[in-house]
């Protein structure tokens, strides 16, 4: 987030200088910012960050310098319902920020490293920094600081510029390279890259040095069928796509100026690394800030079992054509474009097909030679291939890719589902039953990984039923097991 960086460099600019902290630690309703969001006051009235849109900042200014004058902190409360119209009500707590506090902050800053900041403001009140592993308590916010946004720009053009001015703008730090040959190591997870030299055999290289780095995000500026060259070039040389490749990058927004580019990519990117909906907030049916809770900051992976024998249809039925894409490639791709990372695709005997068939798609092919033990092993393959990938997962959705009506928006609704419910997992419901796709909450993760070798997930479901969330999906029933199943099949 921006203003911890403007309550650093604020703190390091002057740092002899009193400042209060005021910190939103509840909400109730609708409200501009969530709980997390901090404001530093000096003692001049001078401030950085912000708590609302502009509504309450004057009073919480007037109370922070009573806070510094006195040295107690103090909990203020506002009800905006009454006040502004905003249909909702927030708490604010203010107290002295210390230098060693601000310091450590600086510090973790610089680093790139995360940190956990529990506020109190109940009781014996006061921020200090925790582990990951402390519990949140009545009177307490909790809250996790992920270091900034990195963006890295492989190339240069026209939209270089627009790139790396939108990227200031919101705080992220921002590096451009020529090549690839002047890449280093110095990249985590809140790194993002853009490659845009415009020169295939620097695109092949800067590729292939990104794609085995596993970063959140890698956009390609270019045409399908350029990727798809580039692709399969990189495949035969040993490299395979991953679900964080986004090629053509950028979401549709319209326009083709180098601006309107560069908003098209650094909007995918926030949509990616906040794991937003890209949808038109009008549209949506849910709160338009998901609740503070146990999903905020975690993503959510997909596991495909595709690894069965087929033997009652008598081929391979996960590269069966529909709509013009085998059953395997349209699973995969409605799991990316769900946002879901990793996507792993459980394969047994037709792997070497299957990798072939997804090298353009960007999920992970891992071959299960013991697929004939059941689907159990498949299940608990998968997921550890995906924690093996991402082990900060906060949920995982099952697939199979013999369901050739599983979409984009299923997906999206079952996540939706999922973390508005909070329940532990939410399932598909069709044909009165209770299935997949389905996904689960980190919390039932030891099940899936212990599964036995001939039970499937709907072993977990119906154990915890109590405890699932459903989703209408009447064409779940409908898969492709036998040759009388193929009539649905469209093949263009």
């Amino acid at each position: 987030m921006r203003e911890i960086g403007d309550i650093v460099r604020k703190f390091e600019h002057c740092p002899t200088e009193d400042f209060a902290l005021a910190t939103l630690v509840r909400t109730h309703g609708s409200s501009y910012r969530r709980p997390g969001a901090r404001m530093l006051i000096s003692a001049d009235g001078t401030t950085v960050g912000s708590l609302s849109g502009g509504c309450l900042e004057e009073e919480v200014v007037a109370k922070a310098h009573e806070v510094l004058n006195t040295g107690k902190s103090a909990l203020m409360a506002f009800d905006t319902r009454r006040r502004f119209g905003c249909n909702g009500a927030l708490e604010i707590f203010i107290e002295r920020a210390g230098a060693a506090f601000l310091t450590e902050l600086a510090m973790h800053f610089h680093a790139r490293l995360p940190c956990h900041i529990i506020t109190v403001f109940e009781g014996e009140c006061g921020s200090r920094f925790a582990s990951g592993t402390d519990a949140e308590l009545d009177g307490e916010f909790r809250q996790r600081i992920d270091p900034i946004s990195q963006l890295l720009i492989i190339g240069d053009g026209p939209d270089s510029t627009a790139l790396r001015n939108i990227a200031a703008t919101l705080g992220w730090a921002v590096r451009s390279i020529q090549s690839a040959n002047l890449l280093d190591a110095s990249y985590d997870e809140w790194t993002a890259a853009i490659v845009k030299t415009h020169n295939y055999g620097r695109d092949f290289a800067a590729l292939r040095a990104l794609l085995p780095l596993g970063l959140r995000y890698l956009g390609l500026v270019g045409p399908r069928t350029r990727r798809e060259q580039l692709l399969g070039d990189l495949f035969d040389s040993g490299i395979t796509a991953a679900p964080n490749l986004f090629a053509p990058a950028g979401l549709d927004l319209g326009g083709d100026s180098p601006e309107t580019i560069a908003l098209a990519i650094i909007a995918e990117i926030q949509a990616v690394f906040c794991t937003g909906s890209r949808q038109s907030l009008r549209d949506r049916k849910t709160p338009i800030h998901t609740p503070v809770a146990r999903f905020e900051t975690q993503t959510i992976g997909a596991v495909i079992l595709a690894a069965g024998g087929s033997t009652r249809l008598g081929q391979p039925k996960q590269l069966l054509q529909h709509q013009g894409e085998s059953l395997v490639h349209r699973a995969a791709r409605v799991a990316c474009e769900a946002g879901c990372y990793p996507v792993v695709v459980v394969a047994g005997d037709e792997h070497q097909q299957i990798a072939r068939e997804l090298c353009t798609v960007g999920a992970h092919v891992t071959h299960h030679p013991d697929w004939h033990l059941g689907i159990g092993s498949s299940i608990r393959a998968g997921v550890a291939q995906a924690l093996a990938e991402n082990p900060r997962l906060g949920a995982i959705i099952i697939m199979v890719c013999d369901q050739p009506f599983v979409s984009t928006d299923v997906l999206q609704a079952l996540i939706a589902t999922h973390t508005r419910t909070q329940k532990c997992a939410a399932a598909c419901v069709y044909s009165g039953c209770v299935g997949v796709p389905a996904i689960f909450h980190r919390s039932l993760f030891p099940l899936l990984t212990n599964l036995p070798d001939a039970q499937g997930a709907q072993a977990i479901l119906a154990a915890r039923s109590g405890e699932i969330a459903h989703i209408n999906f009447p064409q779940g029933s409908i898969d492709i097991d036998t040759p009388d199943d193929c009539h649905v099949l469209s093949p263009a």
